[in-house]
């Protein structure tokens, strides 16, 4: 288990400083093979000069050098572009006789389409009010009832409400909204907004 974790580790740390990883392993080549020509008996098993070797290197390090700047800068527009397209919403939330009256306010004009509550289907495009229950077997004013897996807490209400939605680029984003009880109000403000 152990050895699994430190695994993780060192493939979390590459894989976040590959392009720093990389450089200074390119950066320790000319050292490298300064010491191969430095001893005889390697000098003569190499047919190609330092320098010829050096230069290849050089060439390797300024071609290695402009794709890393071009795959960053190619991260951060996917990155700033995500930032653009992802769901701006807010909830509001009434409950009268266990039927749950959850109004969606998009503050956004970027069109978002599949609409899930939790694990629900709900629509093709997202919806601005749904009644909800959870729990229930039956309830007509509902839109949905969602299946209480310990959802609902001692006071009747949510713990978190989810909803899942898809941006024009087809990124599928997990919004999550906790339960803030302010003096015996209860609100759902944004706590997690990705891309699972």
């Amino acid at each position: 288990m152990k050895n699994r974790r430190t695994r993780s580790k060192i493939k979390n740390f590459i894989g976040k400083h590959l392009f720093i990883v990389l450089l200074s392993l390119i950066l320790l080549i000319p050292f490298v093979v300064g010491l191969i020509f430095a001893v005889p008996a390697l000098r003569n098993l190499i047919c190609i000069p330092s320098v010829d070797v050096l230069k290849f290197y050089g060439t390797a390090l300024g071609v290695f050098t402009s794709f890393g700047i071009y795959t960053q800068e190619r991260r951060k527009e996917r990155i700033e572009k995500q930032k653009d397209l992802a769901p701006k919403l807010s909830l509001k939330v009434d409950k009268k006789d266990g039927l749950f009256n959850i109004k969606i306010n998009k503050m956004s004009d970027k069109p978002l389409c599949h609409m899930y509550l939790y694990d629900e289907y709900i629509s093709a495009e997202l919806k601005e009010e749904l009644n909800v229950t959870y729990g229930q077997t039956s309830n007509k004013k509902a839109d949905v009832n969602i299946s209480d897996d310990g959802i609902l807490e001692d006071d009747g209400y949510p713990k978190y409400i989810q909803i899942l939605c898809e941006d024009i680029d087809g990124n599928c984003w997990d919004c999550e909204f906790d339960k803030v009880n302010d003096c015996g109000k209860i609100y759902y403000p944004l706590t997690q907004r990705y891309i699972p």
